[in-house]
């Protein structure tokens, strides 16, 4: 049969053609197109995503098919951008792009290999606040068998933010209650805006006095803002803080798996936690938690026991920031803006003073209030 011939449309067809609409038509879905973000569409279709995958699973026992569907080549960044979209509940907390229950697939491999995972041990006083997260150590997990399952140097930030690991036993446990996130956030953020009017006043009602006398009322008005958040992250129960490591790279595994051992066998804090990648080949965050900011004697042995361990030393310091100062985008950009600096201690700081002390054999006095609140550098 002889191919068809096609026709040219040489010469009445154009771009100029209303064929694309006329020009307000083409300046409307050209707009449409800048404001366009997949996200907000997955946001609203990733339940029908979940169906048209639905066949990766065989009907047999929750299986994965060995053949599943292929995705489009643009697979990765969908996947992100169904991540990103997608709500975060209890009821998926532990789930996959298809809704899978990652903790019971976990489960059922640890039975086939004949690992059968302990359960949370009320009578050892043992409780994980992470147990059943898929990006946080379990109980009975070995450290090495968590570093490897979920690994932070190749883990991607759209999986997960942070990879986790909490202190079991009894004493390293937070035992105040439950945080008030919200209201620190929203009364906090109105104390700082206070706080910079206030001071925004003191200059310009004193731009003829001397400049250290400017600079007394300022540091006064600093040390009155640091008290109200103090004061308010008592009344919220936002108690908790951490000394901040930044490992290279080359150092983040070996860095990482000597702190979940330090947490999970109760040496160090209540929690830690380390950033995934995002793809910046940038130094990459630890945080290893205490229960409370105003405990000195606590922080100072939480940073003893990373100093014994290798992690802190070689002259370098490491600095300590309150939640508090976290959740109200408090850092060393910005912190001077309201006469602040974004961290409460410094190691270096810290153990002087400590060295100090036992050289006087003078008793150190318990830090239980705000003394040294925003003392330190960032």
């Amino acid at each position: 049969m002889a191919e068809e011939e096609l026709v040219s449309g040489d010469g009445w067809i154009s771009d100029d053609s209303s064929f694309y609409g006329g020009e307000d038509e083409q300046e409307r879905m050209l707009a449409l197109c800048e404001d366009y973000d997949p996200a907000d569409l997955w946001s609203f279709h990733h339940r029908s995503l979940n169906a048209l995958l639905k066949d990766l699973w065989s009907p047999s026992a929750g299986s994965i098919k060995t053949t599943p569907t292929a995705l489009p080549s643009s697979s990765p960044g969908l996947d992100r951008a169904v991540m990103q979209a997608r709500p975060f509940t209890a009821s998926n907390a532990t789930s996959g792009i298809l809704g899978q229950d990652r903790k019971a697939m976990e489960e059922e491999r640890l039975e086939r290999l004949g690992k059968k995972k302990p359960t949370q041990n009320p009578a050892l006083g043992l409780h994980n606040i992470h147990e059943g997260e898929p990006n946080a150590w379990q109980l009975g997990e070995s450290v090495e068998d968590f570093v490897r399952r979920i690994p932070p140097v190749s883990t991607p930030g759209w999986d997960y933010a942070w990879i986790w690991c909490a202190n079991p036993h009894p004493d390293g446990q937070v035992t105040s209650g439950p945080s008030r996130h919200d209201i620190l956030q929203t009364r906090g953020l109105g104390l700082l805006q206070q706080s910079v009017k206030e001071r925004q006043n003191i200059q310009s009602q004193n731009s003829q006095k001397a400049k250290g006398y400017v600079s007394k009322l300022l540091n006064q008005e600093a040390e009155s803002l640091k008290q109200r958040l103090g004061q308010l992250a008592v009344e919220t129960n936002v108690l908790t803080g951490k000394w901040m490591l930044f490992p290279k790279l080359e150092d983040l595994t070996r860095t990482w798996r000597a702190v979940v051992d330090g947490t999970s066998s109760g040496r160090l804090g209540c929690d830690s936690k380390v950033a995934t990648d995002d793809g910046k080949p940038v130094d990459r965050l630890i945080c290893v938690y205490t229960k409370d900011f105003r405990d000195a004697d606590d922080v100072l042995r939480v940073l003893q026991e990373l100093v014994s361990m290798g992690l802190v030393g070689d002259g370098k310091g490491i600095y300590y920031k309150s939640d508090v100062y976290t959740l109200l985008d408090i850092y060393g950009a910005n912190a001077a803006d309201y006469g602040l600096q974004a961290s409460i201690y410094s190691s270096q700081k810290v153990l002087a003073s400590s060295s100090l002390t036992k050289a006087n054999a003078t008793p150190q006095r318990k830090q239980s209030t705000l003394d040294g609140f925003g003392k330190s550098k960032d």
